[in-house]
């Protein structure tokens, strides 16, 4: 087998010139994609990147510097610091003239602003949470009578908010906003500026299983129809009515990230204003204070799951056993009196029953030892302890 494999042995010859040829060309489309001046050091390691082997160095490089002296590729100046001779395209520069030259004939035509100044000042009051330089840029767009108009800034500062703001502003005074990208990662980015999205709460008003489509009704009054295949990062809830006391444990069956708070992560109720903010003292020593209509995923704290639970935490060797819990006297007294009023002695001898943290620490029961009173079942003591019991291993 290996003497037919030999002696069928093809050898396969690259056309290194055209390799070179689409290798360059490969990374002007790749490497101008997202930015319209790029080094030339980029471009010649694209170029490489792609030609895998097919043509050297030397002749990338020699077509990179013929297409340069055709005018396809433009030598940009950006002064002495340069780390390296900088390059955009003439196909580049053909499209940044036609942005300039649309800008200008629109200018010249007779517009109206975006929004009234009664509308921008509605929309402004309606997001408190705009800072001023946020503020500027909305009222500068909305009351410009430009056809474009670009919003700079930084990482972080906020451009999707105030556009979003912005879309609030416009749609109002009866425009059509849509919103277009060059990538799928921008175009995600700018999805954050819709009318709707994110931690908006709807109520499902309507369904229509044969198209598929759910009807919403929105928290300002307006209605919804969407096809929930196509909208992401959707959670369905049921309401429920809650009642929450000081003592009480509570439990996160949501995330709140403004807050620090993971998801199942517990609590006890310190105080309750008059207005209805809850303060808590979470199980990791910190102290926040709640607003329920903010942060409604709340749940009470008492029975919970292994998986929610974090009281046993697993090492890369060994497992630590969850410490058996001490209640203050105000909270023992809550929830463990009834259940020790409950029980007899003998009963809860039976059970090595720990009257301090309302636990028992074995199954088996004893042989009952002879008293003057009749013998009480032990599911009996249990319904009328109204209470649960928990059972330690061993």
């Amino acid at each position: 087998m290996v003497t037919r494999a030999l002696s069928n042995h093809h050898r396969q010859e690259f056309d290194s010139p055209k390799a070179a040829q689409q290798a360059v060309t490969y990374a002007r489309d790749h490497v101008f994609e997202r930015s319209a001046v790029q080094d030339e050091r980029a471009i010649l390691q694209a170029a490489m990147d792609r030609s895998m082997g097919q043509a050297g160095s030397s002749q990338v490089r020699e077509e990179f510097e013929k297409r340069t002296a055709q005018g396809e590729f433009r030598t940009v100046y950006h002064g002495p610091h340069a780390s390296a001779q900088q390059f955009t395209t003439a196909a580049m520069i053909r499209m940044e003239r036609e942005i300039v030259g649309s800008m200008q004939a629109g200018n010249r035509q007779d517009a109206f602003s975006l929004a009234s100044g009664k509308i921008r000042t509605e929309v402004e009051q309606r997001n408190p949470q705009l800072n001023q330089a946020q503020r500027g840029a909305i009222d500068q767009v909305l009351e410009s009578r430009e056809k474009i108009v670009g919003l700079d800034g930084v990482a972080g500062a906020g451009k999707t908010t105030t556009l979003s703001v912005i879309r609030e502003g416009v749609e109002r005074e009866g425009y059509r906003v849509e919103g277009f990208a060059p990538t799928s990662r921008a175009a995600q980015q700018l999805s954050g500026a819709g009318g709707n999205e994110k931690g908006e709460y709807a109520r499902v008003k309507s369904v229509d299983a044969p198209n598929n489509l759910l009807t919403v009704l929105r928290a300002d009054g307006s209605e919804q129809t969407y096809d929930p295949r196509r909208q992401q990062g959707v959670s369905v809830y049921r309401t429920e009515e809650k009642a929450f006391s000081v003592g009480d444990r509570i439990q996160f069956t949501a995330p709140a990230n403004d807050l620090k708070v993971a998801n199942r992560e517990l609590g006890t109720v310190q105080s309750i204003t008059d207005d209805g903010r809850i303060g808590l003292r979470m199980d990791g020593g910190r102290s926040v204070s709640i607003n329920p209509r903010e942060h409604p995923h709340l749940d009470h704290g008492y029975a919970v799951t292994s998986h929610s639970r974090r009281e046993a935490v697993w090492e890369p060797r060994r497992r630590v056993e969850p410490i058996e819990k001490i209640y203050a006297w105000a909270e023992h007294e809550r929830h463990w009196t009834p259940l020790n009023k409950a029980l007899t002695p003998s009963e809860a001898d039976q059970f090595g029953w720990r009257a301090e943290t309302g636990t028992a620490v074995r199954l088996q029961l004893r042989r009952p030892q002879p008293a003057p009173a009749a013998p009480v079942d032990c599911s009996t003591a249990c319904r009328n302890a109204q209470g649960a019991v928990r059972l330690n291993p061993g």
